[in-house]
């Protein structure tokens, strides 16, 4: 269960406040990318993810919400611990179990539409 709305221990101010700072920005910086269909939400922003990658908590964000985040913070938005380091990769694991999970039900992605049109 994430706190966000209730925890504000960190000194970073409201949570709530934040999260809807997050979810504009993450609208304005729309990109044109579609997520993959089953992409989870980002915990930051709530909205399904682009572009997830992995920080050294062990959970997955939108790469642009957490770069955002390790600008004012060195710690987990989920937990509230400091992080070791602010590196971020991307979750390969959870792109290709989605895209193998669009394929199989025939769903078509911007990368197998593309291929399908050769």
């Amino acid at each position: 269960a994430v706190q966000e709305e209730e925890d504000s221990s960190d000194g970073s101010g409201s949570h709530n406040e934040d999260n809807e700072a997050e979810r504009e920005a993450y609208e304005q910086e729309d990109d044109g990318t579609e997520p993959l269909p089953g992409m989870p939400c980002c915990p930051i922003t709530g909205q399904p993810m682009r572009d997830p990658v992995v920080a050294a908590d062990g959970h997955s964000y939108e790469r642009k919400a957490i770069i955002r985040w390790f600008r004012e913070s060195d710690k987990s938005p989920i937990t509230g611990v400091a992080l070791a380091h602010k590196h971020v990769v991307p979750n390969y694991m959870l792109l290709s179990a989605l895209q193998k999970d669009s394929s199989d039900n025939h769903i078509p992605t911007e990368q197998n539409a593309v291929d399908e049109g050769d």
